[in-house]
């Protein structure tokens, strides 16, 4: 199914016409996919970035003008919030909390584990699912300092 964990060449960044951080390009089929009616209905295939910064409502941006703010978007953008219920993993519906809650329990997530296994399967859908159209392993990095060894 996905490669999405696979280092890939991908376009250059570009500057967030909302806040200026640099923005990585996405596919058109990932912001298809997580944009609300009717603005998916309207997109028209091209060059986008997702914005992840937490401090900017925009959520994807074209070199053509177009911006998309997050209240467009279907879910929450994990990458944009800090909400416990804020996705991490959105192939496999593994969330902030869930992740707190097994190392609180066990002393370690064992979320993360399970998704390598499941991407390496190719069972994953990250170009998709995930608003960065990006693998969600990076994700799970906050979580690691908390974490027993």
């Amino acid at each position: 199914m996905s490669n999405c964990c696979e280092t890939t060449n991908r376009k250059a960044k570009l500057d967030c016409p909302g806040c200026s951080r640099s923005a990585n390009p996405v596919a058109y089929q990932t912001v298809l996919h997580h944009l609300r009616h009717p603005e998916n209905l309207k997109l028209e295939d091209g060059l986008f970035y997702f914005c992840d910064s937490t401090n900017c409502d925009t959520a994807y941006f074209d070199n053509n003008n177009n911006v998309f703010s997050t209240s467009q978007v279907r879910g929450i953008i994990g990458q944009k919030s800090n909400s416990p219920t804020r996705p991490i993993c959105y192939c496999f519906d593994i969330t902030a909390e869930k992740i707190t809650k097994e190392i609180i329990e066990n002393g370690i997530s064992s979320s993360k584990n399970k998704v390598i296994k499941l991407t390496k399967a190719k069972l994953c859908s990250c170009e998709i699912r995930n608003p960065s159209g990006t693998c969600c392993l990076s994700d799970f990095k906050p979580f690691e300092s908390y974490q027993s060894p």
